[in-house]
């Protein structure tokens, strides 16, 4: 596991025989960090983004809910039920499970 130390500019990671150390160098970051802030500054924002932002400050909280998904109504269902064979996950929940052809060579 790699362990970033922002304040020093360093990454260490364990390596086949010892600790790895990737030392930054803070003008070079600091260079980035300034050069990205400006890309910021200056980029536009799209037209359709903007609408969007300004159509959702007249919606009231109610209308800005994202509907939850019932259950089922996403499942995807083989149009034959004779060619397939339902397995199951053995997760606890009855609803996860995975469906298999039953129709292959058994080679």
């Amino acid at each position: 596991m790699a362990i970033p130390h922002y304040v020093y500019l360093l990454l260490k990671m364990p390596g086949p025989k010892r600790e790895l150390s990737l030392c930054g160098d803070l003008r070079r970051s600091y260079e980035c960090d300034m050069e990205a802030v400006e890309i910021a500054a200056t980029t536009q924002v799209p037209s359709s983004m903007q609408q969007v932002f300004t159509m959702s400050k007249k919606l009231t909280p109610a209308e800005l809910e994202i509907p939850e998904n019932k259950s089922g109504a996403s499942k995807v269902k083989p149009a034959n039920d004779k060619d397939f064979k339902t397995i199951d996950l053995e997760t606890g929940d009855s609803s996860k499970t995975a469906l298999i052809g039953s129709g292959f060579d058994p080679k």
